[in-house]
């Protein structure tokens, strides 16, 4: 059984299915653990979030983390947020790939999808979260907004037990992640290669992690591109 770890799809849903279908070759034994941000700013979100539901309804092993952008949608819900929010963070394709002007007209079962996101997961050997803990608050594990928006922090491995800290958010040059992996020290590992920043060679990939070999596998974007037809 394999444990894969991926974050930050961003709607680009091609990318996706090549990295799981091409690459990973994902089975029913196999765990994919997704760290949140499905969907903004990428083309493809609700094929995105249709893919992943589908993925369940077969049978696959998915454990669903939420992020920011999936907070953002249900803050604006509860008249915590407001449009013009959510359009800055790259909600505007989220809105006209459903054909709607406002998330209250999202149906039913995307909205339940959002509400059972898991805000982090505790493994054996790691902590799964979308974009860490602040370990200076009394309780680091309490969900709340940091779990998906902290950018900056120190890992206490007085909390974490040694576990070291898997997540997404802060999109994170390629080069840079491999040699964060190659670091057995370290504590702290981001996932994010800019899937959804085509135009930086430096970013522009999904990025996967299989927990029990270490091995690391990355989809260039085929979403966002002058000579990709959807």
């Amino acid at each position: 059984m394999r444990r894969w770890v991926i974050t930050d799809i961003h709607g680009c849903y091609h990318t996706f299915k090549a990295l799981l279908e091409q690459q990973i070759r994902l089975s029913r034994q196999d765990t994919l653990y997704l760290l949140g941000d499905y969907i903004n700013k990428g083309p493809f979100s609700r094929q995105v979030l249709d893919y992943i539901m589908d993925l369940r309804q077969k049978g696959y092993q998915l454990e669903l983390l939420r992020g920011n952008h999936e907070q953002e949608i249900l803050k604006v819900l509860a008249g915590k947020s407001d449009l013009t929010s959510l359009r800055e963070k790259g909600g505007g394709t989220f809105l006209a790939n459903f054909g709607i002007d406002h998330p209250a007209d999202i149906p039913e079962q995307y909205i339940h999808f959002f509400k059972e996101l898991k805000w982090y997961l505790s493994l054996d050997q790691w902590l799964l979260v979308h974009s860490g803990f602040d370990f200076e608050a009394q309780d680091p594990y309490q969900p709340g907004e940091a779990m998906l928006t902290l950018r900056e922090y120190t890992v206490d491995t007085r909390q974490t037990g040694g576990r070291r800290v898997l997540h997404g958010h802060t999109p994170t040059d390629l080069e840079q992640i491999i040699k964060t992996l190659e670091d057995t020290t370290a504590l702290d590992i981001s996932l994010d290669a800019g899937c959804v920043y085509r135009g930086n060679p430096r970013q522009g990939r999904l990025l996967a992690l299989e927990l029990g070999s270490w091995q690391w596998l990355s989809q260039p974007n085929i979403d966002i591109s002058e000579n990709y037809q959807p």
